[in-house]
This record gives structure tokens, C-alpha cells and sequence, in this order.
């Protein structure tokens, strides 16, 4: 037995969860090298471009978009705003509150970005069936929105139990 054949066996006998994670870390890659080599940006950096392009907000509104905790926000924030692509703006009712903006540069490459991701060929020969492509995309949205709900049920069960004050 060849050792591609013992790795697609390995493949096709292993857990779902390693295949998504290992999935996951190819296309990361991937991304990571388009972003970083024609944009200049970071897979993390991209992810909060593009949760701006949807709207401004604060580090906790930009946080929830992008799936990372607050804190992991502000280094990438910090770099985004050393390249000028983000601002950071006091909100103009409430002084605390800094919202986070795209920069007309910001905004540029955000739009080349989704430009080569409209016209990018599939990431693997099965998106190239509507069906198949329907399929993940199911996936992946329902396990972020099951996070989501699981995320909100514990800040829930935190604030109602004296902990999340």
C-alpha cells in the first residue's frame, strides 16, 4: 500500500471535526498567502475589513462579527489602523464609546478582496456542483449560528446567576 493511499484511508476513516479542522487549515493557507502577498493584509485583518465593509461598530460589535474575543481584536485593529486601512472614532453622542471605520484605503482593498473572491476559481472540484456547494455552505453557517446561540445562552446563564456583572 502506497502512503497517498494509507493518507486518503486515514482521510476517509477520520472523525468529521479533524477533517473540518484540517479542512480548514488548507484553506486557511491559501488565504492567507492571496491576502498577505497581493494585499498586504492578514487572513484576521481581512476578517475585520470585511465585517467593516458591513457597517461600523465598536471592538465588541466587531468582535461578536468576527468570531474572536475583544482582546484578540485590538492587536489586529492596532495593525489595520498602523496601515491606515481602519480609524478609530470617538462616537460623537457617547464619548466613551471608540467605533471602528474603514479608511478610503480600507475600503479599496476590501473591494479588490471581494473582487478576486467573486471571480476566484472553486476552492475544491466539489463547490463546482451548486449542490455540493449548497451543502457546506449549510454547514458552516449552522455551526456558526449554533456557536452564536450557545454563546448567547451562556452570557444568559452568566448575567442571570451574578457572574457576568
Amino acid at each position: 500500500m502506497t502512503s497517498d493511499h494509507s493518507a486518503e484511508s486515514d482521510l476517509q476513516q477520520a472523525p468529521l471535526p479533524y477533517l473540518v479542522s484540517i479542512a480548514g487549515n488548507v484553506l486557511n493557507s491559501r488565504w492567507n498567502a492571496l491576502l498577505s502577498q497581493e494585499h498586504g493584509v492578514s487572513v484576521a485583518g481581512m476578517n475585520v475589513l470585511l465585517a467593516l465593509s458591513r457597517g461600523s461598530g465598536t471592538h465588541t460589535e466587531i468582535a461578536r462579527r468576527c468570531r474572536v474575543h475583544v482582546s484578540t481584536l485590538t492587536g489586529i485593529v492596532d495593525t489595520l489602523a498602523r496601515d491606515h486601512l481602519v480609524d478609530r472614532l470617538r462616537d460623537t453622542v457617547d464619548r466613551r464609546k471608540v467605533l471602528l471605520v474603514l479608511t478610503p484605503r480600507g475600503k479599496k482593498i476590501t473591494e479588490r478582496v471581494g473582487n478576486v473572491l467573486s471571480e476566484a476559481p472553486p476552492l475544491t472540484p466539489s463547490l463546482t456542483d451548486p449542490e455540493h456547494e449548497a451543502i457546506i455552505r449549510a454547514f458552516l453557517i449552522d455551526t456558526i449560528e449554533f456557536d452564536e446561540r450557545e454563546a448567547t445562552r451562556a452570557r444568559i446563564a452568566d448575567t442571570e446567576s451574578g457572574e457576568g456583572r
